[in-house]
């Protein structure tokens, strides 16, 4: 077998890796360099198989072609049906709800893994072996290029505007995303968001379903501390993670993993000990009583809706970095209930100041960097309350990426003395 790679980032070594596995005894590697490609008609008639990485544009590039497979795909024929395949997917939640979901069955004593677009790429868990469930991130880029690939069940956290640079439109964006239903099993399972739009897009999967209710007062429904989801229950108080976002998280979370755990009673004991991920709303410390909260995974207005929309009152915003054309005006309502003090810093602070103009009735100022940022929070915060750092922006008007910006936060936070 004549094989080719096109994009060479984690997915596209591994997807070279899987090639071999299966007995390709050439690999071309084509790295995105200058549109450095072969002619389509090459690549249709020249390989036998030409592994996309998630990043490229099979529309833009015109590579719908026949023989065009991916690094999921390569390691779900790898797998050849040893394991259970649970994907999860949407705009914001995702990174997360694959986390918690991977750890809820590790807990209960099943070999499971979070892999795919949260990191890890699908076939190097594979071809490692010894796992019996794969708790798998897709992306929409990822989902484009599923053809025969099939899970046993999956999840769609929720839907809001992204990657319009690539889609048409939001419509398409959807359309992308909700794809992920026809490639689950007919005796499969699908764990679903309350929302009228994204569920007319679903109306032809026939599969079991269950519908998560975004504000928790239908399945499962949240009383006072107690989260009822019919056959069992928890205390939210003993689940560690900051913000009512991530309770819908651990809804999300508990409900898929039912599909193989078929819980019962009372599950405190499996939400105590769940662990966050980095940089999403993450504890940094504590200072003179003031607590730091790092959400720096935050880099578009949706995700810092969602932060904010699980915070109580009396805290110190921190927004900025460099704009993506968000419309920060959508967060007027939510600073106003959750926020004293919004301080917007680097590169968007002009911005976020004239979009936020006349509608905020909290204080509001800006600061030329996120240090300066954080301790004029420190001085300006009520104890008891939190600074948190929630960009609605991206970091590369001053760092590579979101995660050095949330470890600088950290750092910051560690030298003000937080513990």
């Amino acid at each position: 077998m004549k094989a080719a790679v096109l994009g060479y980032g984690k997915s596209g070594r591994a997807a070279e890796t899987l090639l071999r596995h299966a007995g390709a005894v050439q690999v071309d590697i084509f790295e995105d360099k200058n549109n450095a490609y072969p002619s389509i008609s090459e690549f249709r008639n020249g390989y036998d198989r030409v592994a996309v990485s998630p990043g490229i544009d099979i529309i833009k590039r015109g590579l719908k072609i026949d023989n065009l497979t991916s690094e999921i795909e390569l390691a779900y024929e790898a797998l050849a049906g040893k394991g259970k395949i649970m994907v999860m997917t949407g705009t914001n939640g995702k990174s997360t709800v694959t986390y918690l979901t991977s750890q809820i069955l590790e807990n209960a004593g099943i070999k499971a893994v979070a892999c795919g677009n949260i990191g890890v790429p699908f076939g190097e868990v594979v071809l490692k072996g010894g796992c019996d469930v794969f708790v798998l991130e897709l992306s929409s880029f990822q989902i484009e290029l599923l053809r025969n690939f099939k899970a046993d069940m999956a999840a769609i956290t929720n839907l809001a505007p992204d990657h319009l640079d690539r889609y048409p439109s939001y419509e398409a964006y959807i359309k992308a995303k909700m794809d992920v239903l026809k490639f689950v099993k007919e005796d499969g399972f699908a764990v679903l968001p309350d929302e009228k739009e994204l569920l007319r897009h679903a109306e032809y999967y026939k599969g079991k379903r269950v519908i998560i209710n975004e504000a928790m007062n239908g399945f499962p429904k949240l009383t006072g501390k107690t989260m009822d989801f019919g056959a069992y229950s928890l205390d939210t108080a003993r689940f560690p993670l900051f913000g009512t976002h991530n309770l819908l998280n651990l809804a999300f979370s508990l409900a898929s993993a039912d599909s193989l755990l078929n819980f019962k009673g009372d599950i405190t004991p499996q939400a105590e000990s769940l662990k966050g991920l980095p940089h999403r709303c993450e504890y940094a410390g504590t200072v003179d009583g003031v607590s730091f909260i790092n959400d720096s995974k935050a880099t578009n207005v949706y995700s810092t809706l969602a932060c904010l929309k699980g915070a109580k009152a009396g805290n110190v915003i921190i927004l900025g970095g460099r704009d993506k054309n968000g419309d920060f005006s959508l967060l007027a309502d939510e600073l106003n209930r959750a926020a004293s003090t919004v301080i917007a810093y680097g590169e968007a602070a002009r911005i976020i100041k004239e979009k936020l103009k006349g509608l905020l009735i909290c204080d509001f100022v800006t600061s030329p960097t996120m240090e300066q940022a954080i301790k004029t929070g420190l001085n300006v915060a009520p104890k008891g309350s939190n600074v948190i750092l929630t960009p609605a922006c991206s970091s590369y008007d001053s760092f590579n990426n979101f995660e050095e910006r949330g470890e600088r936060f950290m750092q910051i936070v560690k030298e003000l003395g937080g513990k």
